[in-house]
């Protein structure tokens, strides 16, 4: 009895003399839903400290991306305000996708909508902005369309940033002053919120005091005759006749 044993056939396999270069590729992601980002917003209390964050975020990118002319030193004015508006255009596409996409797509707004009296419109940086009746008038353009802020904790903690930038001011005079720039839906029930759970405000109350009453007069309270202080008046008693 004889074993055979066959050798397996070897695959035909291509020999590569040389390795080629792998070109390295970049990709780069977006994030399309922006309302992402709401939740690490609302552990920010306050709005001029979050605006902050989000300048030197936007300052830390243009630097990487632009290593030749960077830019330093404190924030400017510029950067707080594209800051602020890139806040505010995510605060609202959160509360009025609808609208903002209508008003994208030059349709009319739905009847439903909670900032239909308002007339609203975007401005050129895509801000929902109040229409109104000052089209013509001498103000500045931030104060005849104000920016819609809705129902939402950024706009509390906005609200909050005013009350004590004016020293704890009352309601109406923080409403006021936030009505300059700003149009918060519901703004009086907002701020009265805010200001009840404003622990200096609760602490030191606002008390009113009424002005001290002086003395009575002394006509008001003795007794005189009737016509005791009227007198007649009939005239000179020397006249002159002129022929």
């Amino acid at each position: 009895m004889t074993l055979k044993y066959e050798t397996p056939v070897q695959p035909n396999t291509n020999e590569i003399s040389e390795i080629p270069d792998l070109k390295s590729t970049q990709t780069k992601c977006f994030l399309s839903n922006t309302t992402l980002m709401l939740p690490v917003f609302d552990k920010i209390s306050s709005f001029r400290r979050l605006c902050h964050i989000i300048a030197y975020c936007k300052r830390f990118v243009h630097n990487v991306n632009n290593k030749s002319s960077k830019l330093v030193g404190n924030l400017t004015f510029t950067e707080k305000r594209n800051a602020e508006i890139c806040i505010i255009r995510i605060l609202q596409d959160h509360a009025f996708h609808v609208e903002i996409q209508n008003l994208k797509n030059n349709k009319s707004i739905s009847t439903k909508s909670t900032i239909l009296s308002l007339n609203p419109f975007l401005d050129e940086n895509g801000l929902l902005r109040v229409g109104g009746r000052l089209r013509h008038s001498s103000l500045s353009f931030d104060t005849k369309h104000q920016v819609i802020l809705p129902k939402h904790k950024l706009t509390a903690a906005l609200i909050r940033d005013e009350h004590t930038r004016l020293l704890h001011s009352g309601q109406l005079t923080t409403l006021n002053s936030l009505r300059q720039r700003y149009w918060p839906i519901a703004g009086r029930d907002q701020i009265k919120k805010v200001l009840r759970q404003c622990i200096k405000c609760y602490k030191q109350p606002v008390l009113s005091h009424g002005q001290l009453n002086t003395s009575t007069l002394t006509g008001k309270v003795h007794y005189d005759r009737v016509a005791s202080a009227i007198g007649n008046s009939i005239g000179s008693l020397k006249r002159k006749i002129e022929l």
